[in-house]
């Protein structure tokens, strides 16, 4: 399975944590686009979409607006593609963020 890591790129503790806990769980393969391309890449946002299309799942750490991880999340749900969301609570009333998840 491939999971794709959304989120904004400035939580490098959310990364960190993915990468050293389920990295080398056996079947799962994490996708960090912070590993694949350099985000001033001209062409990030075709990489990005690239790597959303290979993966299985996507998990959206938000824990602040950030305007590239609510557009995986719409990309990856028009693409049936399974959405979990990491947020506070503060956010996880959001009615987008709700319709547009699995979990």
């Amino acid at each position: 399975m491939r999971i794709y890591l959304a989120g904004w790129t400035k939580e490098t503790f959310y990364r960190f944590y993915c990468h050293k806990n389920f990295s080398e769980c056996n079947g799962l393969q994490i996708i960090d686009p912070l590993k694949f391309a350099d985000q001033t890449h001209p062409d990030l946002v075709l990489l990005d979409k690239q790597l959303m299309d290979s993966c299985d799942v996507l998990v959206a750490y938000i824990s602040r607006a950030s305007f590239g991880t609510v557009q995986e999340i719409l990309y990856c749900y028009e693409r049936d593609i399974t959405v979990f969301i990491i947020t506070p609570k503060k956010h996880q009333k959001n009615p987008w963020l709700k319709h547009h998840t699995t979990k």
